[in-house]
């Protein structure tokens, strides 16, 4: 009798095992990256504990897994030692295999399994934290086997990373050059999803010069004049200078207020989203998606604003240049003939070498830092040139038709005959 109590209580004790062992595994290989970052902000002892486990993933998963298996075979043992002694399956080997067998694998499947790793999925950020002591003991006390078991795994994953052929985003790149032109628009679209990760918020959004706000001071006839001259379905809103930033405005939240003169604008100002300039439009994309927001605030490193950024500029680094209904009103080049194109200086260089005729790997080593078509001039000049200059690089000849001391405003470009022979660094201006 005491034999058997014994007995059940070491099964219970080696089922909460199992249990915790199952939990733990869920829980530390089911953390997301802001559970991590939560971890490393708090710097707390057990969460420190916590992340040091997760540097060595393979040792962790391969001590928690021992754990189980030894505690499960353990468990299958006295169970069955503990039915021989309460009942009697002699007569009955049938019924002995179905309670051996099938009832033992769905109680350590219900209990050690199933519902430990339904529960750690729930709250694996408390677990984690729960399960560090523990697991930092076993993984002391099982170093000697994990090790035996990691080495020889580590070697056959080198070995298969070794053999196999990996495709990268340079080698994509350039099979996409090489393809026909008849397909240019498919190829741009396939060029801008693989450098999509790649292009930060600086590149993609509209300059603070650009930028068209709404001073806080502003009536509310004011704004509705700014409306109906600039069209824009959400416009940012400054206190005393564009570098404060207040918040945006929906101008659909005005259209039941159309009919008030002395409406009171302020209280619509919804909170704005500023992000930095270096941010990554991929990241940006899924921010926007989960805030669902459309406008955000670009800001450079002194926190000034840089700009703002919409979820179309964002897509159009993917397709190309969007047309919506109020796009007409500002076209960023004209074609004037075959070879003769009108633009705005602040045409970003993604949309400008999308034009048929320039090949953006004419300008690869004079880009620099630009962003803008007028960037680039500045990369050839190193200053602003004056209006009506021209210069000339390789077979693309830039005229300035209107700029001022502080900007260029419009290029006119034309695209000559490809000399038979040309130095990609040399460029003149008349």
């Amino acid at each position: 009798m005491i034999v058997n109590i014994v007995l059940i209580c070491v099964i219970i004790l080696l089922m909460l095992c199992s249990a915790f062992a199952s939990a733990s595994e869920m829980a530390y290989f089911s953390l997301r990256p802001k559970d991590i970052e939560a971890l490393e902000n708090r710097n707390m002892p057990t969460d420190l504990l916590v992340l040091k486990l997760k540097e060595s993933p393979d040792r962790l998963l391969s001590s928690i897994l021992i754990t189980n298996n030894l505690v499960n075979v353990g468990i299958v043992i006295l169970t069955s030692k503990l039915m021989l002694n309460l009942f009697d399956f002699s007569s009955k080997p049938i019924l002995a295999f179905l309670v051996e067998t099938v009832l033992i694998t769905f109680i350590l499947l219900l209990f050690g399994e199933n519902i430990p790793k339904i529960y750690a999925a729930n709250y694996s950020l408390k677990f984690v934290r729960f399960a560090a002591r523990p697991l930092h003991i076993i993984e002391k006390l099982l170093y000697p086997i994990t090790w035996l078991m990691v080495k020889p795994a580590k070697k056959v994953t080198r070995l298969e990373k070794h053999n196999k052929q990996a495709i990268t985003i340079n080698d994509l790149s350039q099979a996409f050059e090489i393809t026909s032109d008849e397909i240019r628009e498919d190829k741009e679209i396939l060029e801008g999803i693989i450098k999509f990760g790649d292009i930060n918020a600086a590149s993609a959004m509209t300059a603070r010069v650009d930028v068209v706000a709404i001073d806080d001071t502003a009536t509310y006839q004011e704004i509705i004049d700014l409306i109906n001259t600039n069209e824009y379905s959400r416009m940012p809103v400054f206190h005393e200078n564009i570098d404060s930033i207040r918040g945006i405005l929906y101008i659909k939240d005005l259209l039941s207020h159309i009919n008030e003169p002395n409406f009171i604008w302020q209280k619509l100002i919804r909170k704005a989203y500023f992000v930095p300039q270096t941010k990554h439009i991929n990241v940006l994309l899924e921010d926007f998606q989960k805030n669902k927001t459309h406008i955000a605030i670009v800001v450079d490193e002194f926190g000034g604003t840089a700009g703002i950024i919409t979820m179309e500029d964002i897509l159009e680094e993917i397709v190309g240049e969007i047309d919506d209904e109020y796009d007409d009103n500002e076209q960023l080049y004209a074609k004037l003939n075959d070879n003769n194109y009108l633009f705005e200086a602040k045409i970003l260089l993604n949309d400008f070498f999308r034009i048929e005729g320039i090949d953006k790997q004419d300008f690869e080593k004079i880009i620099g830092e630009a962003e803008t078509l007028a960037g680039l001039i500045l990369e050839l000049q190193g200053e602003i040139p004056p209006q009506e200059a021209e210069i000339t690089y390789k077979n693309y000849h830039f005229k300035i038709v209107s700029a001022d001391k502080r900007r260029i405003k419009s290029i006119k470009l034309s695209i000559l005959p490809k000399p038979e022979s040309e130095d990609e660094q040399e460029y003149e201006e008349e």
